[in-house]
């Protein structure tokens, strides 16, 4: 039910060009992500899954350092939860967007802030699935 009344304003405003539409349209999807249709195939929920991360790299890439930011956060929480669920290929490139290319991010300190303020509470995740993630001393 929720899906249906975010679908017939949500991708649309994800594409406006006023920034704070996109803003609390990001907001939404972070806050309801994932959105899935309970009386769809599993295909259809899986193309549905794929848009909507399709969307929060977008958000990481929007020319926007509002957006950015909230993607940032959005994401590692998406992140987060949703750890073990994501598929790999996604997570590689979420991850290695957020440290790559949002961490040194040379237009917005709150982007880069919000990069490290973020992935280091994932910290503890991700060590416990990937113990390489840690240096020996």
């Amino acid at each position: 039910m929720l899906l249906r009344l975010y679908e017939s304003i949500l991708w649309r405003a994800l594409k406006v060009a006023n920034v704070l539409v996109r803003g609390n349209a990001a907001y939404l999807l972070l806050d309801a992500f994932p959105l899935q249709n309970p009386d769809s195939t599993r295909e259809e929920n899986d193309e549905l899954l794929q848009k909507q991360f399709g969307v929060l790299e977008d958000l990481l890439a929007d020319p926007s350092p509002l957006i950015r930011s909230t993607g940032v956060k959005g994401v590692c929480r998406v992140v987060g939860i949703y750890w073990e669920l994501i598929p790999t290929g996604m997570l590689q490139t979420l991850l290695t967007r957020l440290v790559k290319d949002m961490a040194s991010d040379g237009s917005s300190n709150a982007v880069r802030s919000s990069v490290f303020e973020k992935v280091m509470a994932l910290y503890p995740q991700t060590t416990c699935f990937y113990p390489g993630l840690v240096s020996s001393p």
